[in-house]
């Protein structure tokens, strides 16, 4: 598989400085920013209020059954930003901006394309499976528009944090060092894939979810390299949690956001294993058609 120019550009900012001990060394100081983030967010939980604010912090991370819970929960990803772009200005002598790629214009272009299509052919998916889902309201009409705009915000956090760190900085750095893709397209998607390790939610599903997420972490970092930038996978990202976390959530414990849920447990392998089979055929059929939208003009927007 060729980089192509537009991919070739974007890694150009790690060239140099990308040596196996400065990747690791970067790893280390970006997951130890990471869980110091944590830290500093359980002290100011326990400042506000020292008898019922941590124990409140813990169960909004580990359950996020409420929007005021979701949002600690997606707070948590400003540490994972702030780890990567500490860890490239420090380790790597290069600035954040060139974790998004090189052309602000081109990047909220792919953005947009990405956004709009995946906005109508997952929103066609979550009507059509209307049909046979039954999903249950877990948010009032009204409550859930009040939450609506820090919910997006939120999610747009979470979601950039995860594109930065995965198709951002491990590709960059591993692609600007090494030719094969197995390593630099590869690797990154099997470490997203494994980031959604969530036994509790997924039961005996669980290694099916991290091959999903594997799956969906090689389409990002494709459209990545098409483009030369992480418009169109923060796009496609976005829309996709969009769907799945803020309209109809399939799992209890990332529902705080969600105007519908279907209530499905753990247990019931099969319908839970289609639901995730339908998800990432749809979010391939998407990825075809952005791959196809963008790969026409990718030449015209690297300059």
């Amino acid at each position: 598989m060729e980089k192509g120019a537009a991919f070739e550009i974007f890694i150009a900012p790690a060239t140099g400085r990308n040596s196996v001990i400065r990747l690791i060394a970067g790893i280390l100081l970006a997951v130890g920013i990471y869980i110091a983030f944590f830290f500093v967010m359980f002290t100011l939980a326990w400042l506000i209020d020292r008898e019922a604010g941590i124990e409140w912090l813990g169960s909004a991370l580990a359950l996020s059954t409420t929007p005021a819970a979701m949002s600690a929960l997606f707070a948590t990803f400003l540490g994972m930003i702030l780890g990567v772009f500490l860890t490239v200005r420090l380790v790597h002598r290069r600035g954040p901006r060139t974790l998004f790629g090189p052309n602000l214009r081109a990047f909220l272009k792919h953005f947009t394309i990405a956004l709009v299509v995946g906005m109508i052919l997952f929103g066609l998916y979550e009507l059509f499976s209307l049909a046979f889902l039954d999903p249950v309201p877990r948010l009032s009409l009204a409550t859930w528009l009040r939450w609506l705009p820090l919910g997006m915000l939120m999610l747009l956090i979470q979601v950039t944090a995860e594109e930065l760190t995965f198709r951002g900085y491990l590709v960059q750095q591993l692609a600007s060092r090494y030719a094969s893709p197995l390593i630099w397209m590869l690797l990154p998607a099997l470490l997203f894939g494994l980031a959604h390790y969530r036994q509790q939610e997924m039961g005996s599903n669980t290694w099916v979810f991290v091959l999903a997420a594997t799956l969906i972490g090689l389409a990002l970092t494709d459209l990545t390299r098409i483009t030369g930038d992480l418009g169109a996978a923060i796009g496609l990202h976005f829309v996709s949690n969009f769907w799945a976390i803020m309209v109809i959530s399939a799992e209890r414990g990332l529902s705080g956001f969600a105007l519908y849920m279907t209530p499905l447990p753990p247990s019931d392998t099969g319908l839970m294993r289609g639901l995730i089979l339908m998800d990432v055929m749809v979010f391939l059929f998407a990825w075809l058609v952005l791959r196809r939208l963008l790969a026409r003009g990718a030449q015209n927007t690297t300059g």
